[in-house]
């Protein structure tokens, strides 16, 4: 995990590279990079957990969000989840991606 791919190759590349160098990583990553993540030991028993407990759960990465349904569908772990939502051209940073799963889910900031 790390910040959007936009911000890492904008610190490091000329502008000129940036969008370029996305466009490689995303599609390296669609097509063998998403297949190498793996599970944490017991986090389906925890899901599941949660789920039996009525506890709505949701995915926010900056993954792009094709990749992020992807990953969840291929780790069998899509179905404890009531969205998943990752990065697009609307959505860059997390902070954004966090916002329209709010808004989305008509789910209120909770103060304490």
């Amino acid at each position: 995990m790390g910040p959007p791919l936009i911000s890492s190759f904008e610190a490091t590349l000329p502008e000129t590279l940036v969008d370029q160098a996305v466009m490689i990583y995303r599609q390296y990553y669609h097509e063998k990079g998403q297949y190498k993540s793996t599970l944490f030991p017991q986090i389906v028993e925890a899901l599941k957990a949660l789920q039996d407990e009525n506890i709505p759960l949701y995915v926010t990465t900056s993954k792009h969000e094709p990749v992020a349904l992807q990953m969840c569908q291929d780790l069998g772990i899509d179905k404890y989840f009531k969205g998943i939502y990752g990065s697009n051209s609307d959505r860059i940073h997390k902070a954004d991606v966090i916002r329209y799963a709010l808004s989305s889910n008509d789910l209120q900031k909770r103060r304490q």
